[in-house]
């Protein structure tokens, strides 16, 4: 197996689709903000998804589908006859078979060689694996993708990018430098966050221990460059907000609730805008 495959391996198989004292996976614990006050941007991002697949059919492909581990992702396949997960982590498909039982199909595969004939599926999802493929073999995961999708399907997949807009901003205006500037700021914030509990914290207590986990992003137009025309790919903002940003930003209150909601909303209303200066871009092909 490839080193950088082995590592993404190693890091889900013992670490990442582990569970912590509360019940949580790692995974959630260290990329997921899990408070009360994110949730329902997540839950809605997540649902998000739906529209740009079948709503029912005969087979879904959950593509690197690791445990299942939010209760929505299952309603993307509420109307099909089978889930088919596919992950090469063998503890991730142990505990998508705890979840799913009698209702999926589950196979130890690699994205970049499925192991599935041509147009298998008619909804194929790839949340947050792509860019954990080493970057020479993404192309060929997508075109593999594209491959399982039938005719009429449709197919998502969930990205990152590595430098989103605001984060250039902020490293050029060096707003933290401007923070420190007002009188007591970072006294005020720094125990803020000592209050928080441990796992909100970026990382959580888990961050020293946890083995490496190889990711490489390609910027979002990567995609409209390196495929035919002839396909129907469009990209779009899934999720703008970063768990970084959420997390030292957005307060737990009401404030809180309405701007997370807001930014929803205009999410859905400007997509190609917000790409450019999102978190999360979401890859969409209708075949």
């Amino acid at each position: 197996m490839d080193h950088d495959k082995s590592i993404v391996r190693t890091f889900y198989e013992h670490f990442g689709w582990s569970r912590d004292a509360t019940g949580v996976y790692n995974d959630v614990v260290l990329f997921e903000d899990s408070r009360r006050v994110v949730q329902w941007y997540y839950l809605q991002t997540n649902r998000r998804v739906q529209r740009y697949i079948p709503a029912k059919g005969r087979f879904f492909l959950d593509a690197g589908s690791g445990p299942i581990p939010h209760p929505e992702y299952l309603e993307q396949s509420a109307g099909y006859d089978r889930r088919v997960c596919a992950d090469f982590s063998f503890e991730a498909l142990k505990q998508a078979r705890e979840t799913l039982g009698g209702r999926g199909f589950y196979v130890q595969a690699d994205i970049t060689r499925l192991p599935f004939k041509d147009g298998a599926f008619d909804a194929v999802v790839a949340a947050h694996i792509l860019y954990h493929v080493p970057a020479a073999e993404q192309a060929s995961a997508v075109r593999e993708l594209h491959r399982a999708t039938a005719r009429d399907g449709g197919c998502v997949i969930l990205y990152t990018r590595k430098y989103p807009l605001l984060a250039k901003i902020k490293r050029l205006f060096r707003a933290e430098r401007w923070c420190a500037t007002i009188p007591g700021f970072y006294r005020l914030h720094n125990g803020w966050s000592r209050r928080r509990p441990a796992k909100e914290r970026a990382g959580g207590q888990t961050a020293t221990d946890r083995p490496p986990l190889y990711a490489h992003a390609y910027p979002y137009r990567w995609f409209e460059q390196s495929f035919p025309r002839t396909w129907r790919l469009q990209v779009r903002a899934w999720r703008v907000m970063g768990t970084a940003f959420s997390r030292r930003f957005v307060p737990d209150n009401l404030l809180g609730g309405l701007f997370v909601r807001l930014l929803y909303r205009i999410e859905d209303l400007f997509p190609r805008l917000l790409l450019r200066v999102g978190r999360y871009p979401m890859i969409v092909i209708q075949k």
